[in-house]
């Protein structure tokens, strides 16, 4: 997917995370370097207990973790502060994954399972 049409879809994120390296979390964590990472580890933020549960189970977010979370996130992860509905279009937040990616640099190539389209 293209990262740049995910950096448009992104303005709904920045509202409540910052994304550049460095910066302090604001409602959400900092998302710079989400891609990859350990869930629930970001510096300086605090986690609901429903999301360091989650953390434990799911380890990192990778495409299909952040593809689930992002679809439903108070469905996938009870408790959560995220006071946010989703985003139910695919292709948006196929996007979305792509330049949270992007803004990501030590995540390394985006992996595309056996049989999935490129």
């Amino acid at each position: 997917s293209d990262p740049t049409a995910g950096a448009a879809a992104s303005a709904i994120c920045q509202a409540c995370h910052s994304i550049y390296a460095g910066e302090p979390a604001k409602l959400g964590p900092n998302l710079h370097g989400i891609f990859n990472a350990a869930i629930g580890a970001a510096d300086g933020y605090a986690y609901s207990d429903g999301l360091n549960a989650y953390a434990e189970a799911n380890g990192e977010w990778d495409i299909a973790a952040l593809n689930e979370f992002l679809e439903a996130p108070t469905e996938v992860v009870a408790g959560t502060r995220m006071a946010f509905g989703g985003i139910k279009d695919e292709a948006q937040r196929a996007a979305l994954i792509a330049w949270l990616h992007a803004i990501s640099p030590d995540a390394g190539p985006i992996l595309v399972a056996e049989g999935d389209a490129q």
